[in-house]
């Protein structure tokens, strides 16, 4: 019976039939992406997005709030400033919570924000107390009072909310779990579609191929060079008979294709702009940052600098004609005014570069290592040969900012008495060198940390500043047995 009907007829047949099963197909596959996306969806905005508002709570009062009050005892901190911090992580923690309440809870939910709410207003009422003896600046009573009472109260509310973060992510992951499930069934049942369509489409095709083998052979040739990438790749097309219908339709195919193509081609240029805008825009933002931190240097110098300067001769001027004993007010004054020049001066060398336009790297680099070296109490070995070809200003400010923030980090970190600093250039390239015997650290811990709560700011600016100008770090390090940071900057870059 296939034998006495027409190829037109055939083919008929055969569209037809895979036009039911791929419409089927689509239908079903358009029902388990929605039913796939709305369980994602719940994920996300119920779960996800609530867990998240919930650390930001926890955030602001275990860690803004008791940073500022532990700061504030340690000298690091005005009172101003610790009423100032603890006032905007609590403001900042009741938008978060507002935020959390209007989304959608389950009753077991519930049942803990009501038991979180009472111990929420006495952490309240707590730092309630607490700022009113920032503002009378009782440092006493308010260090027994963080002891004794509002590190109780903090903690017992993060207990709860991390009860509440816990159930959030038991029902995240039961969630998710249902979303994979349905997605294998879907997947299941669009393989078996498939396996259904593709067998009654090879039955039909088989007799329509005995009679047609030559131009369906032509047309075969062509879907194979287009599969293997030749978007030109064109059926011929003989006659206005079934075959050369199809051939046609194929090569409209193939023009879309082509046109997809070409689209996909013009989308990479677009992001390959893009990506230039962005790193223009990070240049600039270097450039920013550099001008301001002239502008301060200038206020710190110029302004706060000369007006120590006349206070220091001030106090000179006013010594008694017989001088003044050690200890006396004049002469505790004079120490003072001078120790502040001293720092001022440090910190204008630090913030400022123009050691580095005026000098250049190496000269800067000496400079900045011997000045830290003296802070701090380390013994210093430095490997920086003379450099033959100047890297751009630009690399060469962006190391220089990388090694001020990596021997910060081992100031203030790494506990070591013994630091390394090696400056080389090799193949057009530029590579910095620290190293310590400090503690070390975990560098998984200290992502992970920088993932959910800011972690290493240090570490993360760095990475930043070396980026900036096209430039790689690589940091090894080991708790207990010291760090090393390796930066490479392109040395020939056009940068400049």
């Amino acid at each position: 019976m296939m034998e006495s009907k027409s190829i037109k007829s055939q083919l008929t047949s055969l569209v037809a039939v895979l036009t039911v099963f791929l419409l089927a197909v689509v239908l079903l596959a358009v029902e388990g992406m929605r039913h796939i996306e709305s369980g994602l969806r719940t994920v996300y905005e119920d779960r996800v997005i609530p867990m998240q508002q919930i650390a930001n709570v926890r955030y602001a009062y275990s860690v803004r709030v008791m940073g500022s009050l532990h700061q504030l005892e340690a000298g690091r901190l005005s009172w101003d400033q610790a009423a100032a911090n603890i006032g905007d992580a609590e403001a900042n923690a009741a938008h978060e919570w507002k935020a959390y309440l209007g989304t959608f809870l389950t009753e077991e939910e519930k049942r803990l924000i009501a038991e979180y709410e009472p111990l929420a207003r006495t952490r309240g009422t707590v730092l309630a107390k607490a700022n009113a003896m920032i503002k009378a600046g009782d440092m006493d009573t308010l260090k027994r009072f963080i002891a004794g009472e509002i590190y109780p109260a903090v903690e017992s509310a993060a207990m709860k909310l991390g009860e509440l973060s816990a159930l959030q992510e038991e029902v995240t992951k039961q969630v998710y779990e249902d979303a994979a499930a349905a997605y294998r069934m879907w997947v299941r049942i669009f393989l078996l579609l498939l396996l259904l369509g593709a067998g009654v489409g090879a039955g039909i095709g088989m007799a329509v191929m005995r009679r047609v083998s030559a131009p369906i052979v032509m047309l075969q040739q062509a879907a194979e060079r287009l599969a293997q990438g030749d978007l030109t790749a064109r059926a011929p097309t003989q006659g206005n008979h079934e075959l050369g219908q199809l051939a046609g339709a194929f090569n409209a195919m193939a023009e879309s294709l082509q046109g997809i193509a070409a689209e996909r081609k013009q989308t990479e240029q677009a992001r390959e702009h893009l990506v230039r805008d962005l790193e223009l825009l990070s240049e600039r933002l270097a450039m920013t940052q550099e001008e301001e931190r002239r502008k301060i240097t200038y206020a710190l110098h110029e302004e706060l600098g000369q007006e120590l300067a006349a206070l220091k001769v001030y106090v000179e001027m006013s010594r008694p004609d017989g001088g003044m004993g050690p200890g006396s007010p004049l002469d505790v004054a004079l120490t003072v005014t001078t120790h502040a020049m001293e720092r001022i001066r440090k910190l204008v060398l630090d913030l400022d570069s123009q050691e580095l336009e005026d000098f250049g790297l190496h000269a800067a680099m000496r400079n900045y290592c011997g000045r830290e070296t003296v802070v701090g109490g380390w013994n210093m070995h430095i490997d920086a040969p003379t450099i033959d070809v100047q890297a751009p200003r630009p690399v060469e400010r962006a190391c220089f900012r990388v090694l001020q923030e990596a021997l910060r980090n081992v100031l203030h970190h790494a506990q070591a008495s013994e630091v390394w600093v090696e400056l080389h250039q090799r193949a057009g390239e530029l590579e910095l060198g620290i190293r310590d015997n400090g503690i070390g650290f975990d560098p998984n811990a200290v992502r992970d940390e920088k993932k959910h709560e800011g972690g290493s700011q240090g570490l993360l600016l760095m990475q930043i500043r070396a980026k900036q100008v096209g430039g790689s770090v690589e940091i090894k390090s080991t708790a207990g047995a010291g760090t090393e940071i390796r930066v490479v900057f392109r040395s020939d870059a056009a940068l400049a």
